[in-house]
């Protein structure tokens, strides 16, 4: 039987000095990156212009266009999974409710990352400064 992929897409923003994001699905709010995830969503943000005002990170359990893979590598003691990138060999720790969906940690993960959609102002809006 095979399995529709899963996908978790979060807006990653630079914050107080690390790459921050948000997943109100599960209730998440501003929570930091750790250990070498700066980094690596660094390089896999750096083609977008102003990365660090936002952007979209997808993640899936399925390879899809543009994507980087990931293997497994370990679980550490706070049931997070560690991932190798396998293009550059970089780890990662990835925070156990990104599983939460999931219901088991994936043997591979794909990474790609975009900019934001912009919408359409509405008629009349006033542009936000800070876009």
């Amino acid at each position: 039987m095979d399995e529709s992929p899963c996908v978790l897409v979060v807006e990653p923003c630079w914050v107080k000095g690390t790459w921050q994001f948000d997943d109100p699905y599960i209730g998440l709010h501003r929570e930091p990156s750790i250990s070498a995830v700066n980094s690596l969503v660094d390089r896999l943000s750096a083609a977008i212009p102003d990365a660090h005002r936002g952007f979209r990170l997808i993640l899936s359990t399925r390879p899809f266009e543009g994507c980087q893979s990931f293997s497994w590598v370990r679980s550490d003691s706070v049931e997070g999974n560690w991932f190798r990138a396998d293009e550059t060999g970089e780890e990662c720790w990835v925070y156990p409710a990104s599983f939460d969906d999931w219901h088991s940690g994936p043997l591979r993960l794909y990474a790609r990352a975009e900019p934001k959609l912009q919408r359409p102002a509405e008629p009349g809006a006033v542009a936000d400064p800070a876009t």
